[in-house]
């Protein structure tokens, strides 16, 4: 098990990649783009005043999300890579990249070293923003167990710890790092179905 810097990271074009959508980014884009047109038009022929109001609310919508959407097409933009010999797992999200290079976000473990893996599917009921009712979350990740000592994972912690202040953020500009000394980790990757439909990654360790 090795802790690295996303610039020390070995790629290839075989690798295996676990990332964001771009795809789903450039789709909302275009979807967004398309309603905004048809707004306009639709105001001009039909000279209704307030569909030039939505158009240029969409536009401005647009701009606001221009870091999300490009940031999907950065070489940072994963969560993790497998190759022929182990697994790279990070734990700084995507949307993080104007932090610091140097610090720790990448942790390489090898095939050897991993015990077992299982898959594991949550439901997680929460309330929702206006707290009138509740929000249902169904879960997938992939938990592996270690046999090597995971005390190194305790580390990342404090280079990560400026970013947010917690790792299981439900925050879909970032993301840290959370991780109690133990046996196991569970960190890949992750669907996440609710009514936002926020991707994430969990990648806490298990006592």
């Amino acid at each position: 098990m090795r802790l690295l810097r996303l610039t020390d990271v070995e790629t290839s074009p075989s690798d295996r990649i676990f990332r964001y959508s771009r795809m789903r980014a450039v789709l909302m884009v275009l979807i967004a783009l398309a309603i905004a047109a048809w707004t306009a038009v639709h105001a001009f022929t039909a000279g209704w005043k307030l569909g030039y109001y939505i158009a240029v609310v969409i536009v401005l919508f647009l701009e606001l999300m221009r870091r999300f959407v490009g940031a999907r097409f950065r070489p940072s933009n994963w969560l993790v890579r497998m190759n022929d010999v182990g697994v790279f797992i990070q734990f700084r999200s995507y949307l993080n990249y104007h932090l610091p290079a140097d610090d720790l976000t990448v942790v390489f473990v090898s095939f050897g070293e991993i015990r077992s893996a299982r898959l594991i599917r949550e439901r997680v009921t929460t309330p929702d923003l206006q707290g009138h009712g509740t929000e249902t979350q169904f879960l997938c990740y992939v938990e592996l167990e270690l046999a090597g000592d995971v005390a190194p994972l305790a580390v990342p912690r404090s280079s990560c710890a400026h970013a947010v202040p917690a790792f299981f953020a439900d925050s879909l500009a970032s993301r840290a790092w959370h991780a109690q000394v133990s046996g196991r980790i569970a960190p890949v990757h992750q669907h996440c179905r609710s009514g936002f439909a926020h991707p994430r990654l969990r990648a806490s360790a298990i006592a």
